[in-house]
């Protein structure tokens, strides 16, 4: 006999169906359970920092609409045109704040006094510069094929300011008795520079002595404002000073006689000749004074006290005062060592600087 399969009704495809379905959906919904169980830690953690930062950026939003004036708020909903805004408002007000404070600053200063003055002591500057300007030592070769030519360039550069005309306003002839005020200052003649007890003067025509092996530079006080000089007018008072070299005090002594003597007890007693603020340049060492040679002053061997005070005038002039090396040793280092000489002016042996200046010269 031959088996034969039982036709399959609709009915029962119908049942099976449903029961498959059934079946996949009790399926799904065990594996769901089994995720949340597994990972249902994690998605509730998640869950809860997002509801956090939706509720920060709530509370963010609401504070920067509290410091936000109203009539910003009202520009739009535009969150970024609301920013904008703001910080061109902030940034306009802090300039009018700084405007303010600079022009009150500006008004409370005076342009031509300084806040702080007094308790320095002037020292002295050296032209021309050395070729170094971070060094002190005036290095050059003389003669024809020297390289003085540099010095001898910035000489004039820097005595083009005492030319005639070149520094116009407040110019007044000053004598002994003359007391300078804050729009005067005295004038400065160049024709007293030229010394006529040599054949070689500092001048431009001669290349300063450099080219002659007679080399010249020019001393000139630093300016501190409203400082005026103490002068000595008492021999007596010179000769004691034990510091003093004494060529200085034979220079005093023969100008005290040549100006001062013989004009009467109230003169002789404070000579205004004597309103100078002396000037004594040696060696450092015995061997630096030899090597040195004599050296000539000029117009002065000292500055006149009439230049002084200086109040920022405009146009001021700091008076010079050439000194010349008329037999210095070729081929030698030489230190030198300048002073200023007055009451109110005090020296530091390890600072030379204070109340002088030290430099070095080598002539090849």
């Amino acid at each position: 006999m031959e088996s034969r399969v039982p036709p399959v009704s609709q009915t029962d495809r119908m049942v099976k169906r449903d029961s498959y379905q059934h079946g996949i959906s009790q399926a799904s919904r065990l594996d769901s359970k089994e995720t949340v169980s597994e990972f249902g830690e994690n998605s509730i953690a998640s869950q809860e920092d997002k509801c956090c930062s939706v509720q920060r950026d709530y509370l963010l939003d609401r504070e920067i609409k509290k410091k936000i004036p109203p009539f910003l708020a009202k520009l739009g909903k535009n969150r970024l045109i609301t920013l904008v805004a703001w910080q061109f408002c902030f940034i306009t007000s802090l300039a009018l704040l700084f405007s303010c404070c600079l022009v009150t600053y500006l008004e409370l200063v005076d342009p031509f006094v300084p806040r702080k003055t007094g308790g320095t002591v002037p020292g002295l500057a050296i032209r021309p510069q050395p070729v170094d300007l971070h060094s002190t030592l005036i290095s050059f070769r003389h003669g024809g094929a020297g390289n003085w030519q540099i010095l001898n360039d910035r000489f004039k550069e820097y005595l083009k300011a005492y030319s005639f005309g070149k520094r116009p306003g407040g110019s007044i002839v000053c004598n002994w008795k003359t007391q300078l005020t804050s729009t005067e200052r005295c004038h400065i003649g160049n024709r007293k520079w030229m010394a006529l007890d040599t054949d070689v003067p500092c001048t431009g025509a001669e290349k300063f002595g450099m080219y002659h092996g007679q080399p010249c530079v020019i001393l000139k006080m630093n300016n501190v404002f409203g400082w005026e000089p103490q002068p000595y007018y008492n021999l007596t008072e010179i000769d004691n000073i034990r510091s003093m070299p004494t060529f200085l005090k034979g220079y005093i002594h023969k100008y005290w006689n040549k100006y001062c003597r013989g004009k009467g007890p109230a003169i002789e007693e404070k000579c205004p000749q004597m309103r100078m603020v002396w000037v004594s340049c040696e060696g450092e060492t015995t061997a630096d004074t030899e090597n040195m040679g004599p050296l000539h002053y000029g117009p002065w061997q000292g500055f006149p006290g009439y230049h002084y005070p200086y109040l920022n005038q405009q146009h001021y002039l700091s008076p010079l005062i050439f000194i010349q090396f008329r037999g210095i040793t070729p081929g030698v280092i030489i230190q030198v060592r300048c002073k200023l000489w007055a009451k109110n002016i005090s020296h530091d042996p390890r600072n030379p600087r204070k109340g002088g200046i030290h430099f070095e010269i080598l002539m090849d």
